[in-house]
């Protein structure tokens, strides 16, 4: 029988995030509202051009403000878990495809969490670090131990627990 699930999450904005947006923001105003009329002024040729210049900045700026907008795709088929990244929903691309045999353990993620060994990369593939239903799986990669930060569907936390019996942590919910 072959078995298929797939779950997209929101990624959700850091402070960082809204930082870099208002930057944009105010660069394409400052762009619009002094830069390119004090340019314009001594060469009158180029206020033409005004009005297109400050269309596409406005349009540039709100396509870099879309990459901001993430997603991830987790695709659970047969046993091999895909994350995918899309964008704006635009533009998606595949970050992992991994066999969730080779997974060492998959748990929630606590707060001062040290669990899983010492590890030397982190991939952050999650709604965010702090949320509630964040879930890691450890795995090793090139011989260094990787975690993987992730926020399952209870039914792929099913299926992980079938594939991997012992190895998985399921959160106990409150309701």
């Amino acid at each position: 029988m072959e078995m298929y699930l797939e779950y997209i999450v929101k990624r959700k904005k850091s402070t960082r995030d809204h930082l870099y947006i208002a930057g944009i923001i105010l660069l394409t105003g400052v762009f619009i509202l002094y830069l390119f009329p004090e340019l314009t002024v001594p060469l009158p040729m180029l206020a033409s051009f005004w009005f297109p210049a400050s269309a596409g900045a406005v349009y540039g700026a709100y396509r870099w403000i879309g990459r901001f907008n993430i997603e991830y795709e987790y695709i659970l088929t047969n046993g091999e878990l895909d994350v995918d990244r899309i964008i704006s929903r635009r533009s998606r691309k595949r970050l992992l495809n991994i066999n969730c045999r080779q997974f060492e353990r998959v748990a929630p993620c606590r707060e001062n969490d040290k669990s899983g060994g010492t590890v030397h990369e982190n991939l952050d593939y999650s709604i965010s670090p702090a949320d509630q239903t964040t879930y890691f799986a450890t795995y090793m990669k090139s011989g260094k131990r990787t975690r993987l930060l992730f926020n399952p569907s209870p039914k792929m936390l099913e299926q992980f627990k079938m594939f991997l019996p012992g190895k998985v942590d399921i959160r106990v919910s409150n309701n």
